[in-house]
Protein backbone atom coordinates (compact mmCIF):
# COMPACT_ATOMS: atom_id res chain seq x y z
CA UNK A 1 0.00 0.00 0.00
CA UNK A 2 1.52 3.49 -1.13
CA UNK A 3 2.29 5.93 2.04
CA UNK A 4 -0.02 9.50 1.69
CA UNK A 5 1.93 11.64 0.71
CA UNK A 6 0.53 14.13 3.34
CA UNK A 7 0.41 13.10 6.76
CA UNK A 8 0.21 14.25 10.67
CA UNK A 9 2.73 11.33 11.71
CA UNK A 10 6.33 11.95 11.54
CA UNK A 11 7.66 9.40 8.51
CA UNK A 12 11.59 8.77 7.19
CA UNK A 13 12.20 10.80 3.86
CA UNK A 14 11.59 8.99 0.37
CA UNK A 15 14.77 7.16 -0.71
CA UNK A 16 15.27 5.16 -3.98
CA UNK A 17 13.70 1.65 -3.69
CA UNK A 18 16.27 -0.08 -5.93
CA UNK A 19 17.29 -3.19 -5.06
CA UNK A 20 21.11 -4.16 -3.68
CA UNK A 21 22.99 -6.74 -5.78
CA UNK A 22 23.69 -10.18 -3.96
CA UNK A 23 27.02 -10.48 -3.92
CA UNK A 24 28.77 -13.15 -6.43
CA UNK A 25 31.46 -15.14 -5.02
CA UNK A 26 34.33 -13.65 -6.75
CA UNK A 27 38.10 -12.47 -5.62
CA UNK A 28 38.49 -9.19 -3.44
CA UNK A 29 42.24 -8.61 -4.18
CA UNK A 30 44.69 -6.41 -2.09
CA UNK A 31 48.27 -5.60 -1.86
CA UNK A 32 48.59 -7.55 1.87
CA UNK A 33 45.67 -9.95 1.81
CA UNK A 34 43.03 -11.69 -0.92
CA UNK A 35 39.64 -12.52 0.23
CA UNK A 36 38.61 -15.79 -2.10
CA UNK A 37 35.84 -17.92 -1.92
CA UNK A 38 36.03 -20.72 0.83
CA UNK A 39 36.96 -24.06 -0.58
CA UNK A 40 37.07 -27.23 1.56
CA UNK A 41 40.75 -27.70 -0.14
CA UNK A 42 41.48 -24.27 2.59
CA UNK A 43 40.44 -26.80 5.47
CA UNK A 44 43.87 -28.22 6.20
CA UNK A 45 46.06 -24.74 6.62
CA UNK A 46 43.03 -23.17 8.20
CA UNK A 47 42.58 -26.19 11.21
CA UNK A 48 46.75 -25.41 11.34
CA UNK A 49 46.30 -21.32 12.00
CA UNK A 50 43.21 -21.72 14.07
CA UNK A 51 42.92 -24.84 15.33
CA UNK A 52 44.78 -26.49 18.45
CA UNK A 53 44.82 -25.83 22.24
CA UNK A 54 47.02 -22.80 22.06
CA UNK A 55 44.09 -21.12 19.52
CA UNK A 56 40.77 -22.20 21.64
CA UNK A 57 40.40 -18.69 22.26
CA UNK A 58 39.76 -17.55 19.00
CA UNK A 59 36.57 -19.81 19.10
CA UNK A 60 34.90 -19.25 22.54
CA UNK A 61 32.43 -16.05 21.11
CA UNK A 62 31.85 -17.87 18.06
CA UNK A 63 28.73 -20.77 17.23
CA UNK A 64 30.65 -23.50 16.47
CA UNK A 65 34.22 -24.88 17.53
CA UNK A 66 36.71 -25.20 18.53
CA UNK A 67 37.60 -28.37 16.76
CA UNK A 68 39.83 -31.06 18.13
CA UNK A 69 40.29 -33.45 14.65
CA UNK A 70 41.16 -31.97 11.28
CA UNK A 71 38.42 -34.71 9.77
CA UNK A 72 35.93 -32.89 12.25
CA UNK A 73 36.99 -29.30 11.38
CA UNK A 74 37.17 -30.51 7.38
CA UNK A 75 33.18 -31.29 7.49
CA UNK A 76 32.76 -27.91 9.03
CA UNK A 77 34.20 -25.61 6.50
CA UNK A 78 33.26 -28.22 3.59
CA UNK A 79 29.82 -27.17 4.72
CA UNK A 80 30.56 -23.27 4.83
CA UNK A 81 32.10 -23.49 1.32
CA UNK A 82 28.76 -24.16 0.20
CA UNK A 83 26.87 -21.53 2.34
CA UNK A 84 25.23 -18.71 0.49
CA UNK A 85 23.80 -17.26 3.39
CA UNK A 86 26.30 -16.75 4.97
CA UNK A 87 28.89 -15.97 2.15
CA UNK A 88 32.19 -16.93 3.27
CA UNK A 89 35.50 -15.36 2.24
CA UNK A 90 39.13 -17.67 2.95
CA UNK A 91 41.37 -14.69 3.44
CA UNK A 92 44.70 -15.93 1.72
CA UNK A 93 48.40 -14.47 1.60
CA UNK A 94 48.94 -12.61 -1.46
CA UNK A 95 51.87 -14.84 -2.96
CA UNK A 96 51.47 -18.04 -0.71
CA UNK A 97 47.54 -18.01 -1.44
CA UNK A 98 47.72 -20.05 2.03
CA UNK A 99 44.40 -19.22 4.31
CA UNK A 100 45.22 -17.25 7.43
CA UNK A 101 41.74 -16.66 8.66
CA UNK A 102 37.78 -16.52 6.88
CA UNK A 103 35.29 -14.02 7.70
CA UNK A 104 31.42 -14.20 5.77
CA UNK A 105 28.50 -11.64 4.51
CA UNK A 106 25.50 -12.71 6.29
CA UNK A 107 21.92 -11.28 6.96
CA UNK A 108 22.19 -10.23 2.69
CA UNK A 109 18.95 -8.19 2.70
CA UNK A 110 19.13 -6.63 -1.01
CA UNK A 111 15.64 -5.19 -0.89
CA UNK A 112 16.27 -3.46 2.30
CA UNK A 113 20.32 -2.83 0.88
CA UNK A 114 21.40 -4.34 4.14
CA UNK A 115 24.11 -6.76 4.93
CA UNK A 116 26.07 -7.71 7.91
CA UNK A 117 30.02 -8.85 7.86
CA UNK A 118 30.38 -11.97 10.76
CA UNK A 119 31.99 -15.26 11.41
CA UNK A 120 35.05 -13.96 11.61
CA UNK A 121 37.85 -15.42 12.69
CA UNK A 122 42.01 -14.27 12.28
CA UNK A 123 44.42 -16.07 12.80
CA UNK A 124 47.52 -15.77 15.52
CA UNK A 125 49.49 -14.12 12.08
CA UNK A 126 46.83 -12.13 10.74
CA UNK A 127 45.53 -10.38 13.80
CA UNK A 128 47.15 -7.33 14.32
CA UNK A 129 48.17 -6.60 10.83
CA UNK A 130 48.12 -4.33 7.85
CA UNK A 131 46.88 -7.46 6.09
CA UNK A 132 43.42 -7.67 8.69
CA UNK A 133 42.66 -4.13 8.09
CA UNK A 134 42.73 -4.25 4.73
CA UNK A 135 40.79 -7.74 4.69
CA UNK A 136 38.04 -5.48 6.30
CA UNK A 137 38.27 -2.07 3.89
CA UNK A 138 38.02 -4.37 0.83
CA UNK A 139 34.93 -5.99 1.72
CA UNK A 140 32.93 -2.59 3.07
CA UNK A 141 34.40 -1.09 -0.33
CA UNK A 142 32.73 -4.07 -2.36
CA UNK A 143 29.47 -3.87 -0.53
CA UNK A 144 28.98 0.10 -0.54
CA UNK A 145 30.98 0.73 -3.99
CA UNK A 146 30.27 -2.55 -6.36
CA UNK A 147 26.90 -4.06 -4.44
CA UNK A 148 25.20 -0.60 -3.71
CA UNK A 149 24.25 -1.54 -0.23
CA UNK A 150 23.28 1.34 2.78
CA UNK A 151 23.70 -0.21 5.66
CA UNK A 152 26.59 -2.35 6.59
CA UNK A 153 26.15 -4.30 10.38
CA UNK A 154 28.18 -5.73 12.59
CA UNK A 155 26.98 -7.60 15.59
CA UNK A 156 28.74 -9.00 18.58
CA UNK A 157 28.38 -10.57 21.87
CA UNK A 158 28.76 -7.60 24.44
CA UNK A 159 31.30 -9.36 26.25
CA UNK A 160 33.81 -9.39 23.24
CA UNK A 161 35.67 -6.61 24.09
CA UNK A 162 38.20 -7.29 21.03
CA UNK A 163 35.62 -7.36 19.17
CA UNK A 164 33.71 -4.23 19.69
CA UNK A 165 37.14 -2.13 19.68
CA UNK A 166 38.06 -3.90 16.24
CA UNK A 167 34.52 -2.17 15.02
CA UNK A 168 34.85 0.95 16.89
CA UNK A 169 38.58 1.21 15.26
CA UNK A 170 37.48 0.48 12.08
CA UNK A 171 34.47 3.04 11.62
CA UNK A 172 31.40 1.29 12.70
CA UNK A 173 29.07 3.10 15.48
CA UNK A 174 27.38 1.66 18.57
CA UNK A 175 23.71 1.36 18.30
CA UNK A 176 23.17 -0.44 21.49
CA UNK A 177 22.61 -3.85 23.04
CA UNK A 178 20.10 -6.47 22.59
CA UNK A 179 19.36 -7.75 25.85
CA UNK A 180 18.75 -11.78 25.58
CA UNK A 181 19.00 -11.78 22.24
CA UNK A 182 21.03 -15.69 21.84
CA UNK A 183 21.57 -18.73 22.87
CA UNK A 184 25.30 -19.47 22.37
CA UNK A 185 26.54 -23.10 23.36
CA UNK A 186 24.24 -23.21 25.76
CA UNK A 187 24.86 -19.18 27.27
CA UNK A 188 23.23 -16.58 27.34
CA UNK A 189 23.78 -13.28 24.40
CA UNK A 190 23.61 -10.20 24.79
CA UNK A 191 24.24 -8.90 21.27
CA UNK A 192 25.85 -5.33 21.08
CA UNK A 193 24.93 -3.61 17.72
CA UNK A 194 27.09 -1.86 15.79
CA UNK A 195 26.61 -0.37 11.79
CA UNK A 196 28.20 1.54 9.08
CA UNK A 197 26.11 3.80 6.69
CA UNK A 198 26.45 4.23 2.81
CA UNK A 199 26.53 8.55 4.11
CA UNK A 200 29.21 7.70 6.53
CA UNK A 201 31.74 5.26 3.73
CA UNK A 202 33.55 8.07 2.34
CA UNK A 203 35.28 9.44 5.53
CA UNK A 204 35.91 5.95 6.59
CA UNK A 205 37.53 4.61 3.36
CA UNK A 206 39.56 7.66 3.23
CA UNK A 207 40.96 7.48 6.52
CA UNK A 208 41.47 3.40 6.03
CA UNK A 209 43.19 4.31 2.83
CA UNK A 210 45.65 6.75 4.50
CA UNK A 211 46.33 4.54 7.10
CA UNK A 212 47.26 1.86 4.76
CA UNK A 213 49.69 3.99 3.18
CA UNK A 214 53.51 2.60 2.94
CA UNK A 215 54.52 6.37 4.70
CA UNK A 216 52.45 5.18 7.59
CA UNK A 217 54.94 2.87 8.50
CA UNK A 218 58.44 2.72 9.68
CA UNK A 219 60.93 0.33 8.58
CA UNK A 220 60.16 -2.14 11.39
CA UNK A 221 56.31 -2.00 10.00
CA UNK A 222 55.27 -0.08 12.94
CA UNK A 223 53.09 1.97 12.32
CA UNK A 224 53.11 6.42 12.65
CA UNK A 225 49.56 7.24 13.40
CA UNK A 226 46.72 5.18 14.49
CA UNK A 227 43.84 4.58 12.59
CA UNK A 228 41.66 6.19 14.64
CA UNK A 229 43.58 9.06 15.31
CA UNK A 230 43.99 9.71 11.34
CA UNK A 231 40.10 9.31 11.04
CA UNK A 232 39.70 11.70 13.42
CA UNK A 233 42.09 14.17 12.39
CA UNK A 234 40.80 14.09 9.28
CA UNK A 235 37.07 14.96 10.49
CA UNK A 236 38.75 17.85 12.40
CA UNK A 237 40.67 19.53 9.94
CA UNK A 238 36.89 19.37 7.77
CA UNK A 239 35.12 20.35 10.66
CA UNK A 240 34.29 24.36 10.94
CA UNK A 241 36.77 25.47 13.80
CA UNK A 242 34.69 25.91 17.19
CA UNK A 243 36.89 29.43 17.87
CA UNK A 244 40.11 31.62 16.53
CA UNK A 245 43.41 29.87 18.13
CA UNK A 246 46.65 30.43 17.37
CA UNK A 247 47.81 26.93 19.29
CA UNK A 248 46.42 23.68 19.32
CA UNK A 249 44.69 22.66 21.95
CA UNK A 250 43.12 18.62 21.55
CA UNK A 251 45.13 15.81 22.16
CA UNK A 252 48.18 14.54 23.69
CA UNK A 253 50.89 17.30 24.89
CA UNK A 254 54.07 17.12 27.19
CA UNK A 255 54.25 20.43 28.81
CA UNK A 256 56.45 23.02 28.84
CA UNK A 257 59.80 22.37 30.62
CA UNK A 258 60.16 18.94 30.79
CA UNK A 259 63.43 18.02 29.58
CA UNK A 260 63.99 14.71 27.17
CA UNK A 261 67.27 13.89 28.71
CA UNK A 262 65.54 13.75 32.87
CA UNK A 263 65.60 10.85 33.91
CA UNK A 264 61.53 10.23 35.53
CA UNK A 265 60.01 7.76 37.78
CA UNK A 266 56.78 8.44 37.17
CA UNK A 267 54.00 9.77 34.06
CA UNK A 268 51.24 11.68 35.01
CA UNK A 269 48.21 12.58 32.73
CA UNK A 270 45.83 15.51 32.67
CA UNK A 271 42.46 14.34 31.45
CA UNK A 272 39.73 16.94 30.45
CA UNK A 273 37.16 18.47 28.79
CA UNK A 274 36.13 22.48 27.81
CA UNK A 275 36.98 21.94 23.99
CA UNK A 276 40.13 20.28 24.93
CA UNK A 277 41.99 23.83 26.23
CA UNK A 278 43.95 22.47 28.90
CA UNK A 279 44.51 25.75 29.80
CA UNK A 280 40.45 26.91 30.53
CA UNK A 281 40.56 23.59 33.07
CA UNK A 282 43.75 23.72 34.84
CA UNK A 283 44.51 28.06 35.18
CA UNK A 284 43.71 29.28 38.45
CA UNK A 285 41.61 32.92 38.50
CA UNK A 286 45.10 34.27 39.38
CA UNK A 287 46.38 32.66 35.77
CA UNK A 288 48.85 30.18 37.01
CA UNK A 289 48.89 26.86 35.10
CA UNK A 290 48.58 24.21 37.86
CA UNK A 291 49.84 21.73 35.88
CA UNK A 292 52.80 23.78 34.70
CA UNK A 293 53.69 25.98 37.62
CA UNK A 294 53.10 24.19 40.72
CA UNK A 295 53.07 20.49 39.67
CA UNK A 296 56.53 20.06 38.83
CA UNK A 297 57.99 21.18 42.19
CA UNK A 298 55.49 18.91 44.20
CA UNK A 299 56.59 16.04 42.23
CA UNK A 300 59.82 16.92 40.51
CA UNK A 301 60.13 13.42 39.76
CA UNK A 302 57.22 13.34 37.04
CA UNK A 303 57.10 13.60 33.38
CA UNK A 304 54.03 15.60 32.88
CA UNK A 305 51.02 15.08 29.62
CA UNK A 306 47.73 16.77 29.53
CA UNK A 307 45.13 15.70 26.90
CA UNK A 308 42.41 17.17 25.66
CA UNK A 309 39.47 16.54 24.22
CA UNK A 310 36.10 17.78 23.34
CA UNK A 311 33.83 16.83 26.06
CA UNK A 312 30.47 17.20 23.98
CA UNK A 313 31.76 13.67 23.01
CA UNK A 314 30.70 12.60 26.80
CA UNK A 315 26.89 13.38 25.48
CA UNK A 316 27.21 11.76 22.41
CA UNK A 317 24.74 8.86 22.24
CA UNK A 318 27.51 6.76 20.62
CA UNK A 319 30.18 5.33 22.68
CA UNK A 320 31.89 4.59 20.23
CA UNK A 321 33.37 8.22 20.28
CA UNK A 322 34.45 8.02 23.70
CA UNK A 323 35.67 5.11 22.65
CA UNK A 324 37.37 6.55 19.49
CA UNK A 325 39.03 9.10 21.73
CA UNK A 326 40.75 6.84 24.12
CA UNK A 327 41.71 4.37 21.39
CA UNK A 328 43.84 8.23 20.33
CA UNK A 329 45.52 8.61 23.86
CA UNK A 330 46.44 5.13 23.87
CA UNK A 331 48.36 5.44 20.83
CA UNK A 332 49.58 8.62 21.46
CA UNK A 333 51.25 7.40 24.77
CA UNK A 334 52.45 3.93 23.32
CA UNK A 335 54.65 5.89 21.19
CA UNK A 336 55.64 8.56 23.97
CA UNK A 337 56.25 5.40 26.19
CA UNK A 338 58.46 3.65 24.48
CA UNK A 339 61.35 1.60 26.11
CA UNK A 340 62.27 1.36 29.64
CA UNK A 341 59.48 4.13 29.70
CA UNK A 342 57.08 1.66 28.90
CA UNK A 343 57.30 -0.21 31.96
CA UNK A 344 56.76 3.02 34.16
CA UNK A 345 54.03 3.90 36.18
CA UNK A 346 51.29 5.96 35.01
CA UNK A 347 48.69 8.42 36.86
CA UNK A 348 45.70 10.06 35.27
CA UNK A 349 44.33 13.15 36.62
CA UNK A 350 41.05 13.78 35.25
CA UNK A 351 37.93 16.41 35.28
CA UNK A 352 34.53 14.97 36.02
CA UNK A 353 34.19 14.16 31.53
CA UNK A 354 38.12 13.40 31.91
CA UNK A 355 36.80 10.37 34.19
CA UNK A 356 34.45 8.50 31.09
CA UNK A 357 38.11 8.77 28.82
CA UNK A 358 40.44 7.56 31.51
CA UNK A 359 38.28 4.81 32.65
CA UNK A 360 37.99 3.34 28.63
CA UNK A 361 41.74 3.91 28.12
CA UNK A 362 42.67 1.50 31.56
CA UNK A 363 40.13 -0.93 30.40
Amino acid sequence: MDTPKTTSSPIGPEISTARALLPPHTLLEGRFITLAPLLPDHANDLFTATCGPSNAALWIYLPSGPFPTLPSFHAHITAQSRSIDPLFYALLHPTTHRPLGLLALLHITPAHRTVEVGYILFSPELQRTRAATEAHYLLARHVFEDLGYRRYEWKCDDLNGPSKRAAARLGFVWEGVFRQHLVVKGRNRDTAWFSMLDREWEGVRRGLEMWLEEGNFDEGGRQRRGLVEIRGRDELEEAEPEEESDRETRGLFKLDGTPEDKEYNIDIVAVHGLGGDWEKTWTDPSGKLWLRDFLPAEIPSARLFSYGYNSRTAFSKAVTNITDEATMLLNRLDRERQGVAKTRPIIFIRTVWGASLSRRYVI
